[in-house]
């Protein structure tokens, strides 16, 4: 099955002959992860002259050796080698917890693509992803904002917004705080694997307006797109695609499959990723900004004892018994904070759909409810 590689060495037809599609945005998307800072005096992927540049311009960057070739397809193909960038801005503030990064594409005569790039490695950038599950809004949605009205400015034409994780959730973002003349250059607007808002029904009402110009796109086996977003039942503004891989990898676009110009697509998340979204809902709906924020911050302060978090580990059994092994050893005086809210999550992941989990998960999720138990003797 074709992948973004596939179509990105495929199709040949230029902008103003094939419009911009669901797979070029998704290619621009991970292009935001590019060191573009690291090479300041190259603009174009015609200023690429060397296979170090491409490495330079990827290390380290979500999609890494794929992300190198896709660099290398989109120079040779008439669609993308003429593609250039502009205002490429990346800040960390470990002040107000925001790490924001966007960059500016310019596909054709007056036409645009802002893509915001989601959450790197770095403790501030995911401290900020927690930050979401209890503020309405967090200080990257701002400067989103904020940076498309000064694009819009400098490069006036139509305009298309996107982003991968976080930074779909950004572009989304911009689209619900714009006014109508705001929105009127803007082609459309997509969110791919991104998370949803804070008490997210209070923007239904926005969200249907901008029917048909958002879209939002998760792979089946979702675990990031699914936080926060209760809408992803609505097959207008959500789109389930079929990817390779297993849970969290699948968080990778480059596993997402396609076809020609468009997207493989499943009727519903699998099985695992269905009981996640529901528990995750379950546990929001029961409890409270406080109590969420009182935990996120002694859980931040339990894991960030290095200059990195990587969410993939995190989330692995392994460490998440250690995890909590840890809290339960090194954070006595604060159990009236953590154990309520662990509780909460155990139980709702059992209420949503026990018996579609294997004997190897309920025997963990057993084991953990025993290390709780323990700590009430």
């Amino acid at each position: 099955m074709d992948n973004m590689l596939r179509y990105a060495a495929k199709e040949r037809r230029n902008f103003n002959e094939f419009p911009l599609n669901e797979i070029d945005s998704m290619i621009f998307s991970q292009l935001a992860y590019c060191n573009f800072d690291a090479l300041p005096r190259i603009t174009s992927l015609q200023d690429l002259a060397s296979d170090e540049e491409i490495e330079t311009l990827t290390k380290g960057n979500l999609g890494g050796k794929n992300t190198e070739k896709l660099i290398k397809i989109m120079i040779k193909n008439p669609r993308f080698k003429n593609v250039s960038w502009q205002q490429a801005v990346s800040k960390i503030d470990a002040k107000t917890q925001m790490q924001f990064n966007a960059v500016t594409f310019y596909i054709a005569d007056g036409q645009s693509y802002i893509a915001y790039r989601g959450t790197t490695a770095t403790t501030i950038g995911w401290k900020e992803n927690f930050n979401m599950s209890f503020n309405n809004w967090v200080p990257a949605h701002y400067f989103a904002r904020s940076y498309y009205r000064r694009i819009k400015e400098l490069f006036p034409g139509k305009f298309y917004l996107g982003g991968h994780s976080k930074g779909g959730n950004l572009a989304f973002a911009v689209a619900l705080s714009l006014n109508e003349s705001d929105l009127s250059n803007i082609v459309r607007i997509d969110c791919f694997d991104g998370p949803g808002f804070h008490n997210q029904d209070r923007l239904k009402k926005k969200f249907l307006k901008l029917k048909g110009k958002i879209h939002k796109y998760i792979p089946q086996g979702s675990l990031i797109g699914i936080l926060q977003d209760d809408l992803i039942g609505e097959k207008d503004y959500c789109t389930i695609v079929a990817a390779s891989g297993a849970n969290l990898l699948q968080h990778d676009m480059f596993t997402w499959r396609v076809k020609k110009d468009k997207f493989v697509t499943v009727k519903q998340l699998d099985s695992g990723s269905e009981i996640s979204w529901k528990a995750i809902a379950e546990w929001l709906k029961n409890t409270s900004d406080t109590e969420r924020k009182d935990f996120i911050e002694m859980l931040y302060l339990t894991v960030s004892d290095s200059n990195q978090i990587y969410f993939r580990n995190l989330l692995t059994p392994k460490t998440t018994y250690k995890l909590a092994t840890r809290l339960i050893k090194n954070s006595s005086a604060q159990k009236e904070v953590w154990k309520p809210i662990i509780r909460k999550l155990f139980k709702a992941y059992v209420n949503s759909g026990t018996a579609a989990l294997s004997e190897q998960r309920k025997n963990q999720l057993e084991n953990f409810k025993n290390i709780l138990d323990d700590q009430r003797k």
